[in-house]
């Protein structure tokens, strides 16, 4: 009861089962480390690593030490390069590799009832223009077309990325769903 408080006043709701899961390994007496977001007095939530070694007297836990360091500033330098990874460079589109992941977790994670729209965009006559009007007016284009369908198609309800050269993907989650 006391761990279920603890939980719903200082750890983020999507860390609560990361956090019971650990609170069990404790029962085996081995020290073990866990990442979770703790709820500051400011009210946001941050990023810190718990480390918890039990104190054993005569096979029976006595106490625990308990270490909480702040790792806020490494989680994010790693959020930012993991998403950097997933990014394409020049059109700030998910790249080929992370789109497919993404779509596959998508598809992967649907209901039975769940209908989707995958669609692949190709500019006509790209190479063409690039030929007669030079690659730095061609690649304006290839950012141009990225923003665009940035703008128009919103991350929850679609997975845009770049296939290749003048090609882009596009997965409609859930179709059913979205009001035209």
């Amino acid at each position: 009861k006391y761990i279920d408080r603890i939980c719903a006043s200082h750890i983020h709701p999507d860390d609560v089962k990361l956090f019971h899961d650990f609170y069990k390994q404790m029962q085996t007496y081995n020290i073990f480390s866990f990442e979770v977001r703790l709820l500051q007095v400011t009210g946001k939530y941050v990023w810190c690593k718990i480390t918890i070694e039990p104190i054993v007297v005569h096979d029976k836990l006595s106490s625990v030490i308990v270490a909480i360091m702040n790792i806020a500033a490494t989680k994010e330098r790693m959020l930012q390069l993991e998403l950097s990874n997933m990014m394409d460079n020049f059109t700030d589109l998910y790249n080929k590799t992370s789109s497919f992941e993404m779509i596959n977790k998508e598809i992967e994670n649907c209901r039975p009832s769940d209908k989707y729209a995958f669609a692949i965009l190709d500019i006509d006559n790209f190479k063409q223009f690039n030929d007669t009007y030079g690659h730095d007016l061609g690649d304006e284009i290839l950012k141009e077309a990225a923003k665009t369908l940035r703008e128009q198609l919103n991350e929850k309800d679609y997975i845009i990325g770049r296939f290749g050269g003048d090609e882009f993907i596009i997965l409609v989650k859930k179709y059913n769903n979205i009001e035209s």
